[in-house]
């Protein structure tokens, strides 16, 4: 469970859950976690082929929207999971 503001977005929700648990990360672009970075292992977008990648489901659902435009309401369920579609090496 996440408090958050009323008006938060996915991505708000993700950055507070990464920052509590001290991960590092990148959003370049400001809408789209593109890798994770844990103990030095980096997990992120192309790293297990070329359409894996870090993905999110709202209530069973994966939304259309990019995680920085998707509001949350209260008591949505968030499933923040990574994609792995095989090495392309």
């Amino acid at each position: 469970s996440v408090d958050t503001d009323s008006n938060a977005t996915v991505l708000d929700v993700l950055e507070k859950v990464l920052a509590d648990n001290q991960l590092e990360y990148s959003n370049p672009k400001g809408n789209y976690i593109d890798f994770i970075t844990k103990d030095g292992e980096k997990l992120g977008e192309f790293t297990n082929g070329k359409n894996s990648g870090w993905m999110y489901k709202v209530n069973g659902t994966v939304p259309m929207i990019s995680c920085g435009k998707y509001k949350m309401d209260s008591g949505d369920n968030l499933v923040f999971y990574y994609v792995c579609t095989g090495a392309d090496r």
